[in-house]
């Protein structure tokens, strides 16, 4: 079993494909939806977070440390 990261709460697998208006030979996207928060987790959303995480800590090691004011001369 899984847990959620926001809430520890239970994570469910979750089939997110349409059948009604998907192509026949479509796979499902596979995915885990939390029963307590809602939050889902796809491949996509990992990828993404991870991508989002490693720009950030980039930043954090090139940050320039400007003065937030400056004063008038």
């Amino acid at each position: 079993m899984n847990n959620c990261h926001r809430c520890q709460g239970l994570m469910c697998p979750e089939d997110f494909l349409d059948r009604a208006t998907a192509p026949r030979n479509h796979d499902s996207v596979g995915a885990w939806r939390c029963i307590t928060c809602g939050e889902i987790i796809d491949p996509i959303i990992v990828v993404n977070r991870l991508r989002r995480s490693s720009q950030r800590s980039e930043r954090r090691q090139t940050k320039l440390h400007l003065p937030v004011c400056v004063s008038p001369a």
